[in-house]
Formats: structure tokens, sequence, C-alpha cells
């Protein structure tokens, strides 16, 4: 499960394909919180802008939806 976290709102998604359409809906920063089946969580930091997934840090690189996978890119 992935939380989005826009401020004070939280959106809770189950699939990466919900995630990655409900971020391209957002223009600006979130941070993405992967609930791991083991009880942990991992962060990932992005800038969204006209439907482009960027990290928010490092080489800003563009994001796809595999990135997101539980050992995906996003929280590396």
């Amino acid at each position: 499960m992935y939380q989005i976290r826009n401020g004070r709102e939280r959106l809770n998604v189950d699939t990466v394909d919900l995630l990655v359409r409900k971020l391209s809906e957002i223009n600006g920063s979130v941070s993405i919180i992967l609930m791991k089946p083991s009880g942990m969580t991992a962060a990932s930091y992005v800038d969204v802008s006209n439907g482009v997934i960027r990290q928010s840090y490092g080489a800003r690189m563009a994001l796809k939806a595999s990135d997101f996978a539980l050992n995906g890119a996003a929280f590396q």
C-alpha cells in the first residue's frame, strides 16, 4: 500500500497503477510512503509538473510506474 502526502492531505492507494494515476493529477511536491508487508516504511519525495513525476533530490530523474515497485528506484 502507498500513501500520498500533500500538505495535510493523505490519500491511500493500493496499486502502483493507481498511485501513478493519482500523482499525474497533482502539480507540486508530495511525499510518497510505501508501506512494506514487513510493517516497515520507505519514503520518496517527488515533484509533479504537467503529469511528469521527478525525484525532488539528486539527479531529479523522471520516474515511471516500475520505479515505485517494492524495490524500485523511487525508494532507494
